[in-house]
């Protein structure tokens, strides 16, 4: 399988290759075009090659399709990929607990728990709030060092006063984030 947003790179082994003006790659299920190909030579021989990204999930057929100079077109078999997505990262705060108080002018400690099964973290954020927006960001965490575990000093201040709504959010290598619960 590929993994959404990773490039797969197909081949086109067309004959005779000097009376080929171009070849075009597509998605047999929809018709949708996904590349132009380019003539390369690999090992002596050459081909016409397109890398493709995928930017969603799910079971596709591409196929090349090539024109030659005279007009004439020919396609290829398709050739059967699935995308996958990866799996999402998993998050949780640790601290503060919830219903922790902390004055105005203090620090607060926030630790946050992270970890991706199929890959690596590349980014804790830290919410009040609803992480859709993105004025609720109270920082991005660094790690501590300690695997898996992250830390965000925050300090509150009077306008901050009232309930903060603590939410993680875990972003991994390929782009799936995960939020925790609200702490």
């Amino acid at each position: 399988p590929i993994i959404i947003g990773s490039s797969a790179t197909f081949l086109a082994d067309v004959s005779p290759i000097d009376s080929i003006d171009f070849v075009e790659f597509f998605e047999s299920n929809s018709g949708d075009k996904l590349g132009d190909g380019s003539r390369v030579q690999i090992g002596g021989q050459e081909f016409y090659r397109c890398a493709i990204i995928f930017p969603e999930a799910g079971d596709f057929k591409v196929y090349a399709f090539a024109t030659g100079f005279n007009g004439q077109t020919v396609n290829s078999a398709p050739i059967e990929i699935t995308v996958e997505s990866g799996e999402f990262p998993e998050v949780s705060i640790i601290a503060p607990l919830s219903g922790s108080d902390v004055p105005a002018g203090d620090n607060l400690e926030i630790l946050i728990n992270a970890n991706d099964p199929d890959g690596q973290i590349t980014v804790v954020e830290v919410f009040n709030g609803s992480t859709a927006n993105p004025d609720n960001l109270l920082g991005s965490a660094t790690p501590t060092g300690s695997a898996g575990n992250y830390r965000l000093n925050f300090t509150p201040t009077v306008a901050d006063a009232g309930i903060l709504n603590l939410i993680a959010r875990a972003t991994d290598d390929r782009g799936n984030a995960t939020d925790s619960d609200v702490a």
